[in-house]
């Protein structure tokens, strides 16, 4: 395998890697800050919410 072929597109991916992780930790921390406030209930509630705005918004 071309070595400088592997680091190029490593180097092109890493935006879109890095904004996965902080959309991961966003996520995370929004769900336990409903978990603290609401409970399971919540957090379930919130991705039931989540998925119906994703499906009608057509972002799947």
């Amino acid at each position: 395998m071309d070595l400088h072929a592997i680091v190029k597109a490593c180097a092109n991916g890493s935006s879109e890697f890095m904004t996965n992780v902080s959309m991961s930790v966003v996520n995370m921390l929004y769900n336990w800050q409903l978990m603290r406030m609401l409970g399971t209930n919540g957090v379930a509630a919130y991705g039931a919410w989540a998925i119906i705005m994703v499906r009608e918004t057509g972002m799947n």
